[in-house]
C-alpha cells in the first residue's frame, strides 16, 4: 500500500519529507559517502588506501567489539571527538550477554549429552549387556570438545557474540568509563593513529566504552565529502546501529565491501536489500575486497599461466556471475540493475 511504502522510506509526515528535501537540494551541502561490509571486510585497509597513502591511521577492527561508527571529513587542524556508549547500550550488551551465555551453557550441555549417549550405544554394539561409564578423562574432553562446537554455533550470531565481547571487556576494564565525549586536536595525520589507539585498538583502555570517533582532518580530498564507515548492521550496540542506519539513509553512494573468498555472503545480501530500499541513497557500488587472496587458487593460477592480468580478469568473470545469480532474488524493482 501507499502508507506502507511510504513507512518502509521513512516518510512519516509531511515535516519529515520537507526536511529530507531541504537536505537533499541545499547546494553547499557535503557529499556523503557511506561504507558497509562485516568486519575484516577491508574497510580500514580501503579508507587508509584512499586517504593516508594506505599508512594505517584507521586501526582495523579485530571482532565486531573493536568496530566503531567512523566519520571522516575535512578541517584545517587534525580534530578527533569520540563517543561514548550510554547507560541504555551497556545495559543492552549486559543483556545479550547473559543470553549468549545461557545459550551456550544448553548446547554444550546437549553436545555433551549426544556424545555420551553415541559412546553408550557403540560399546552396547559390542556388548548388549554393556552398563559400565566412561572416564573422567574421556568425560573431560567430551566436554572441552562440546563446549568448543557450542561456542562456533554461538559465534556465528554476530549480534550476540559481539555483545558478549564487549560486555565482558567493560565488565573486566582497568579504567572508569567516561560518561561525556571527548574533543581533542592532534599536531599531525600521522599521530591519529597513536591517539585512536586508546580509544578503538584491540587493547585500548578505553575500547569497551566507544561509539563513534569522528575525524576532521587537513585533507584536500576530503574537501566536500563525507565518509561514514559503518560497523555494519546487526550491531550489538544500539545506539550505533541507529546512527549508523540513520547515516546511511542520508548517503548519494555506498559502497558496499564484501571479501572475495566469501564474496556475497547472507550478511551482505541483508545489509544490500535493507540500505536500497531507503530514501536519499543514489548511488551503490559493490567491491570485492581481498582479491589477493583469489591468486592462489591453483584453478586460477593454472588457467591464467603466470599471467596476473589473466588471472584478475578470470576473478572478476567469476565474481562477477556469482553477483548476478545472488542479487536476483533480491533485486526488487530493479534497483541492481545499474549496480
Amino acid at each position: 500500500s501507499v502508507n506502507a511504502s511510504l513507512e518502509e522510506n521513512e516518510f512519516l509526515s509531511q515535516e519529515k519529507i520537507r526536511e529530507d528535501y531541504l537536505k537533499n537540494t541545499e547546494k553547499d551541502r557535503l557529499l556523503r559517502i557511506g561504507i558497509v561490509g562485516a568486519v575484516k571486510a577491508g574497510k580500514s585497509s580501503l579508507l587508509n588506501a584512499l586517504f593516508f597513502n594506505g599508512n594505517d591511521i584507521l586501526p582495523k577492527a579485530a571482532t565486531p567489539m573493536t568496530a566503531a561508527l567512523t566519520e571522516l571529513s575535512y578541517c584545517e587542524k587534525c580534530e578527533i571527538t569520540i563517543e561514548i556508549k550510554t547507560d541504555m547500550d551497556i545495559q543492552t550488551l549486559k543483556e545479550k550477554s547473559e543470553i549468549y551465555t545461557r545459550e551456550l551453557k544448553r548446547i554444550s550441555e546437549d553436545n555433551f549429552k549426544l556424545k555420551k549417549e553415541a559412546w553408550l550405544k557403540s560399546e552396547q554394539r559390542k556388548n548388549p549387556d554393556f552398563s559400565g561409564s566412561p572416564s573422567t578423562e574421556q568425560e573431560s574432553q567430551w566436554k572441552l570438545d562440546a563446549e568448543k562446537s557450542a561456542r562456533l554455533k554461538m559465534d556465528s550470531n554476530v549480534s550476540l557474540a559481539g555483545a558478549y565481547q564487549q560486555y565482558d571487556k567493560i565488565h573486566s576494564a582497568s579504567v572508569s568509563r567516561k560518561t561525556e565525549s571527548e574533543c581533542f586536536s592532534v599536531d599531525s595525520i600521522d599521530n591519529i593513529a597513536g591517539k585512536l589507539e586508546d580509544y578503538v585498538g584491540s587493547n585500548g583502555k578505553y575500547m569497551p566504552f566507544t561509539s563513534k570517533v569522528s575525524l576532521k582532518l587537513p585533507i584536500e580530498t576530503l574537501k566536500d565529502i563525507c565518509v561514514i564507515d559503518t560497523p555494519g548492521f546487526n550491531d550489538p550496540v544500539p545506539s550505533r546501529d541507529d546512527r549508523a542506519r540513520k547515516s546511511l539513509r542520508e548517503c548519494d553512494v555506498v559502497f558496499i565491501l564484501s571479501p572475495s573468498r566469501q564474496f556475497l555472503s547472507s550478511n551482505d545480501k541483508e545489509v544490500m536489500s535493507k540500505i536500497t530500499t531507503k530514501n536519499g541513497i543514489r548511488e551503490l557500488y559493490l567491491i570485492p575486497s581481498q582479491i589477493d587472496s583469489q591468486l592462489f587458487n591453483m584453478e586460477i593460477v593454472e588457467e591464467a599461466d603466470g599471467d596476473l592480468n589473466v588471472a584478475l580478469n578470470i576473478i572478476k568473470k567469476i565474481l562477477s556471475d556469482v553477483t548476478k545469480k545472488n542479487l536476483r532474488d533480491i533485486n526488487d524493482n530493479g534497483v541492481f540493475n545499474e549496480l
